[in-house]
C-alpha cells in the first residue's frame, strides 16, 4: 500500500510539473469584460491545453504592453492602441474580441447640448484615449481647446459638476450614472466613422516565436471561453460575484455590462476572435490621417495566423511510392505471364528453358503472394481465371470462391454502371483505332463480410496470335484509406467555402452597418461625406442641377425633457420614415446627427426642392407619435440650398443650407426657408 501511494504522488507530481504556467495581464479590474477568461478558467479548457493561468488586475497606472513586452505577463488585452505601441514594441495581435470599441465621452445632458459646448470645458480623459482625440478632430473640435485633466476613476466627479464630461466605457459608467439619477449623453467615435476594435488579445513576439504552440492553445482556449460565457452569460456573472468580486459589484450592473457586451462583440454576426486585415489597415490610416503615426501598410507580422490546414505529410510520398510499385508490378507480371506462356509452347524441346521457367514462376508467385496488391486475370467474358492471395486479404474471399465468378457480381451497383459504361467506350475506341494504355477504374467491391472496399485497377487486354480479344489482366490496389482521406479533404475545402462566403456575407453587412444610422436606418453622416462631393461632381459634368435640403426638429430637447429619451428615439424614428418614404431612389437621406438631417436631390432645381421640403413639413406637423399613453405633436425647420444657384463645392453647399435652417428657426420655426446669397 505505501508503494501505491507513492507511486499516485509521482503521477500527480508529473501532471502538475506538465503544466506549463502563464499569466494573462487584464486591462482593469474584474468584471463582466473579462468573462470569457473565467469560463475558460472554470471550464477547465486552459487546463486541458496544458496551462495553469493566472489572471493579473490592471490598476489605473498599469501599463499592459509594458507587462507583456517586459516578460512580466506573457498574454494581455490591449485596445486598437496596440497599432500604434507596434512602433516602439514588438506586439503581435492574437484576437478581437470586441467587434467595436466601447470607449465613449459621457457629458452632462443639462450642461451639454453637442461635442462642440465641450470647448473651455473641464474634461477628464483617461490615458490611452487616442481614439476618443481622433474623435474630435474629426468634429473639428481642438482638444487644446479643452481643459483635459487626468481621470480619477471616479464618476462622482461629473455627477458633483467638477467635470462637463469624462472618458468611459459604454458597458459600465452609464449604468451607473443611470442608477445614481444623473442625465447623460453619449459621445461615440463611431458617429464619425471611427470604428476602432475593443478589448484585443495580444502577446509578444519573443513570446510567439519560443512557443508558438503555447501561443495557439492559449488562444484557442481563450476562445473556447468566450464562447461558453457568452452563451451562458447568468452563470458566468454568478462565478464573477463569487470569485472575482473586487469591486463591490451586483448582478443588475453585470447583467447590463453582459448585454452590452454583446452588442459590442456582434457574435451573432462575427466569429469571436475574426481579425480583418482591412479594417486594421483602416484604422492604421485613421491614426495616419490624424497624425498619431506615419502613413503606411500594417506590418506583416502584427496579426497572429493560425496555420492552414495541409494533407498528412505522409501522403504524398506514400502514393508515389504505391504508384510506382503498381507500375513496376503490373510491369513485371505482364512480362512474366507472356514469358511463361512462351515457355510452356516450348517446353517438349527445351528442358533448358524449362528450369528457368520454373525460376522464373516460382518467383512470380512468391511476388503475387506476398504483395499487397491483388493480380487477376479474366476471361473474355469477364470471369476470373486467376486472382492472388492478395485478395483474400483485402475482401476475405478464398481463390476457389472467386474463379469461375463474374467481375459485375463483385460490385456495387453504382461501380458497376460506372466499369460497364467504362468497357463500353473502350469497344468503341477499339473499333475506332483510338484505343492505348491501360484501362483505369475505381469501384467499390463486396467483402465476404458484406462491409465494402474501395479499389482502383489498371489493366490491360490479353489477345491471341490473331490479336482478338481473349481476356484481360491486370492488378488491384486498395484504396479505402486515400478514398475516406479524399473525401474528408472534400468535405474540409466544402465546409471552408461556405465558411469563406458567410465570412463575405458578414463584411458585406459590416460595411452596409458603417454607413446606416442604426435608430433611423438612413445613411450616416460619414456616407453623406463620401457621397455628396462624387455627386456635385456628377452634376457639374453632366450640368443638372442638385439641391440639398437640411432638417432640424423643433425643440426637441422638451421632447426628451418632457417624455424621455425613448420618446425622442420614437420621434427621430418618425421623422426618418416620412423622409425615406417621401425620398426618390436617386435621393439621398441622412442622418446628419443627432436630431438633424440633410437630404441630397440629384437633378432637382431649386423650386421643387422646396417643395418637397413644404410637403415633409406639412406631413410631419399632421402626424402624432404614440409613446405610452402620450401622444406626441412635433414640427420640423428647413433650409434649402442648391447648385449651381448657391454653391459649386459641397462644403460651401451644405453651409448655405445650414444658414438657411438658422434662419428658418430665427423666424419662429416650423417652415422652410430658401438661402439667401445676400446672407453669406
Amino acid at each position: 500500500m505505501h508503494r501505491v501511494l507513492v507511486l499516485l504522488l509521482l503521477l500527480a507530481s508529473g501532471v502538475t510539473q506538465a503544466m506549463e504556467s502563464v499569466t494573462l495581464q487584464l486591462k482593469w479590474r474584474h468584471q463582466f469584460q473579462f468573462a470569457g477568461y473565467y469560463a475558460a478558467l472554470e471550464q477547465g479548457y486552459y487546463r486541458d491545453a496544458g496551462l495553469d493561468v493566472k489572471l493579473v488586475e490592471a490598476m489605473p497606472a498599469t501599463n499592459v504592453v509594458d507587462e507583456v513586452v517586459s516578460g512580466r505577463a506573457h498574454y494581455g488585452v490591449g485596445t486598437s492602441e496596440l497599432l500604434l505601441a507596434r512602433r516602439q514594441s514588438p506586439v503581435v495581435a492574437l484576437a478581437v474580441i470586441f467587434q467595436h470599441s466601447p470607449l465613449i465621452l459621457l457629458a452632462r445632458e443639462d450642461k451639454i447640448g453637442n461635442l462642440h459646448q465641450l470647448a473651455g470645458q473641464e474634461v477628464m480623459l483617461e490615458s490611452h484615449s487616442e481614439e476618443l482625440l481622433a474623435y474630435m478632430r474629426k468634429e473639428n473640435l481642438r482638444p487644446e481647446s479643452l481643459h483635459i485633466r487626468h481621470h480619477s476613476q471616479n464618476f462622482g466627479d461629473l455627477i458633483d459638476g467638477k467635470v462637463a464630461a469624462m472618458s468611459a466605457y459604454s458597458t459600465t459608467e452609464p449604468y451607473l450614472l443611470r442608477r445614481a439619477g444623473l442625465s447623460t449623453i453619449e459621445f461615440s467615435p463611431r458617429a464619425v466613422g471611427i470604428d476602432f476594435y475593443g478589448d484585443n488579445l495580444f502577446t509578444s513576439q519573443d513570446e510567439l516565436r519560443m512557443h508558438p504552440e503555447r501561443v495557439r492553445a492559449f488562444r484557442a482556449a481563450s476562445l473556447r471561453g468566450w464562447e461558453y460565457a457568452m452563451k451562458h452569460p447568468e452563470e458566468v456573472i454568478t462565478l464573477i460575484l463569487n470569485r472575482y468580486d473586487t469591486q463591490g459589484l451586483n448582478r443588475d450592473m453585470l447583467a447590463f455590462e453582459a448585454d452590452r457586451t454583446a452588442q459590442l462583440m456582434q457574435n451573432q454576426l462575427v466569429e469571436i476572435g475574426y481579425m480583418n486585415p482591412g479594417r486594421w489597415q483602416h484604422i492604421a490610416d485613421i491614426y495616419a490621417e490624424l497624425e498619431m503615426q506615419p502613413k503606411g501598410q500594417l506590418p506583416d507580422d502584427f496579426l497572429y495566423s493560425t496555420n492552414p490546414q495541409r494533407l498528412p505529410s505522409w501522403l504524398t510520398p506514400t502514393a508515389a511510392i504505391a504508384v510506382m510499385t503498381i507500375l513496376v508490378l503490373a510491369a513485371l507480371v505482364q512480362r512474366n505471364i507472356r514469358l511463361s506462356r512462351q515457355l510452356r509452347r516450348e517446353i517438349a524441346a527445351q528442358s533448358l528453358v524449362h528450369e528457368q521457367l520454373e525460376k522464373s514462376e516460382e518467383h512470380s508467385r512468391f511476388m503475387l503472394e506476398h504483395s499487397a496488391d491483388t493480380f487477376w486475370e479474366l476471361d473474355s467474358q469477364f470471369r476470373f481465371t486467376f486472382v492472388s492471395e492478395a485478395d483474400h486479404r483485402m475482401r476475405g474471399f478464398e481463390a476457389s470462391e472467386v474463379l469461375g465468378q463474374s467481375l459485375f457480381q463483385m460490385l456495387t451497383p453504382s461501380s458497376l454502371l460506372a466499369v460497364q459504361q467504362g468497357i463500353a467506350a473502350r469497344q468503341q475506341a477499339e473499333k475506332l483505332g483510338e484505343a492505348t494504355g491501360p484501362m483505369r477504374f475505381e469501384f467499390e467491391m463486396y467483402c465476404k463480410d458484406g462491409s465494402t472496399v474501395w479499389a482502383e485497377s489498371n489493366s490491360m487486354p490479353l489477345r491471341d496470335d490473331q490479336g482478338n480479344i481473349v481476356g484481360f489482366h491486370g492488378v488491384t490496389r486498395d484504396i479505402s484509406e486515400q478514398k475516406r482521406h479524399r473525401t474528408e479533404l472534400q468535405q474540409a475545402n466544402g465546409q471552408l467555402s461556405r465558411q469563406l462566403e458567410e465570412i463575405q456575407e458578414l463584411q458585406s453587412r459590416l460595411q452596409e452597418q458603417a454607413i446606416r444610422d442604426a435608430l433611423t436606418g438612413l445613411y450616416n453622416r460619414r456616407y453623406l461625406d463620401e457621397t455628396l462631393p462624387r455627386e456635385l461632381s456628377r452634376a457639374k459634368r453632366d450640368g443638372y442641377p442638385l439641391a440639398l435640403i437640411m432638417v432640424d426638429i423643433d425643440h426637441f430637447k422638451q421632447v426628451n425633457d418632457t417624455y424621455g429619451h425613448s420618446a425622442g428615439d420614437e420621434v427621430i424614428r418618425s421623422l426618418g420614415a416620412i423622409l425615406r418614404e417621401g425620398a426618390r431612389e436617386a435621393d439621398i437621406a441622412c442622418r446628419y446627427g443627432g436630431e438633424e438631417f440633410v437630404i441630397a436631390l440629384p437633378r432637382m432645381n431649386l423650386s421643387a426642392a422646396l417643395e418637397r421640403a413644404e410637403r415633409w413639413r406639412a406631413q410631419v406637423q399632421a402626424i402624432e407619435v404614440q409613446h405610452g399613453d402620450f401622444k406626441i405633436h412635433f414640427s420640423i425647420s428647413a433650409g434649402v440650398a442648391g447648385y449651381p444657384d448657391h454653391a459649386s463645392d459641397h462644403e460651401s453647399l451644405v453651409q448655405d443650407a445650414d444658414l438657411a435652417l438658422y434662419k428658418s428657426k430665427n423666424e419662429g420655426r416650423n417652415r422652410v426657408t430658401c438661402f439667401d446669397p445676400s446672407r453669406r
